[in-house]
């Protein structure tokens, strides 16, 4: 049995999360090759991408950049980062990839971008299992649909969902959603009829697994906390709540440390908040979530962040707001505080407080494990694949 994975690049979230279905299904000793847009090949470890060898590429890439830069800039609204929105087109012919002809089964992850969804549907004869990391393959081409103006951007929409309801009509395949939350909101909106819904979360790097446990000694009496996201001026992850609430004078002993990409914002180090830059290092990452009180996230809606799934592996608890597949993955009082809103007043309200809770750092590692481990989602996975 051989499985091709399909998403637009092995980076953000969805990249990763996808990668590392890839590795876990290898190490399980299954044949499983990945191919993506942008990244870097390795082809000792089946890893592809069009931006090595594919013909025209780089003159595909430009069109495919221009009119995705377009789209986008047309969907600014309120000053604030776009809502990501894509269409429902693609330049490049991913079913005749030589891959395609190889694979017994295809799995599409984030493919908004690499697939053309007019027509790849009725040119791949082979079974297909697609992993939802947003809602855009049942959205009318926006990923979360949240913080986008629908009177001024409908027209779009509505465009993107008709393609959608011919495309998807009789398809019959196997969408897996990571958390409940994704899945519910795919079922209501009936894109898919004749799909098999399946929940199966992701999961982490082996690496966090097998360095767990190896926490600093932190003689401090302020606590530190962590915040991760690959880029900090995306307002949907909400960074603006985390960094009102540790400018507070309530909040002034505490230290908040901060991983992420500034994209041309101008941060700077405050009494508070410690901007670390961008890693890409799962060592050192394991550093920061291990050496950290607790990890912030503020997200204002989301699937199944992997960086939570990271921090609990590693022992650290979480304090988040309840954005969507969030609510799924903090139980509160055992591995983390699930916040009431979205307000930095109410996350500052909870830092004052927090001094007063206890946390089992070796019983979170241990259920995050077990929750997250790769041979579970390999054990899962199969028998999707084996029944198609």
């Amino acid at each position: 049995m051989k499985i091709l994975h399909l998403t637009y690049t092995a980076f953000g979230g969805a990249g990763i999360a996808a990668m590392r279905q890839h590795n876990a299904l290898r190490a399980a000793g299954i044949e499983s090759m990945f191919l993506s847009v942008t990244g870097e090949e390795n082809p000792a470890q089946s890893v592809y991408s069009l931006e090595h060898g594919y013909p025209n590429y780089r003159k595909l890439n430009r069109q495919y950049e221009r009119h995705k830069f377009i789209r986008n800039l047309k969907t600014r609204w309120q000053g604030k980062t776009p809502e990501l929105f894509t269409s429902s087109s693609a330049p490049w012919n991913i079913e005749n990839h030589p891959l395609m002809k190889q694979a017994d089964i295809v799995h599409l992850h984030w493919v908004s971008g690499m697939i053309d969804l007019r027509n790849f549907f009725e040119r791949v004869r082979k079974p297909i299992v697609w992993t939802m990391h947003d809602a855009w393959p049942f959205t009318g081409g926006f990923h979360y649909e949240k913080y986008w103006n629908s009177e001024s951007f409908s027209r779009y929409s509505a465009a993107g969902l008709e393609i959608r309801k011919q495309a998807f009509a009789g398809l019959k395949t196997s969408l897996i959603f990571p958390s409940n939350y994704l899945l519910n909101l795919c079922n209501d909106s009936g894109i898919f009829p004749e799909a098999d819904f399946f929940q199966i979360d992701n999961c982490v790097d082996e690496k966090y697994i097998l360095n767990r446990g190896k926490r600093e000694i932190n003689a401090k009496k302020e606590l530190t906390f962590l915040y991760a996201s690959g880029e900090l001026n995306y307002f949907r992850k909400g960074f603006d709540i985390a960094q009102k609430a540790f400018n507070t004078k309530r909040s002034h002993k505490h230290q908040l440390q901060v991983l992420g990409i500034s994209n041309g914002v101008n941060y700077h180090s405050e009494s508070t908040i410690d901007f670390r830059g961008y890693t890409h290092s799962i060592e050192e990452l394991i550093r920061y979530y291990s050496n950290s009180d607790f990890l912030i996230h503020t997200s204002r809606e989301d699937n199944q962040p992997n960086v939570i799934a990271e921090a609990l592996c590693c022992g650290t608890p979480v304090i988040a707001t309840p954005a969507g597949g969030v609510n799924e993955m903090i139980n509160a009082g055992e591995n983390g505080i699930l916040l009431n809103d979205f307000s930095s007043d109410t996350l500052s309200d909870c830092l004052d407080k927090i001094q007063e809770t206890e946390f089992n750092r070796t019983s979170i590692s241990e259920n995050a494990i077990r929750k997250y481990a790769p041979s579970r989602f390999v054990k899962s996975v199969m028998e999707i694949y084996s029944g198609l």
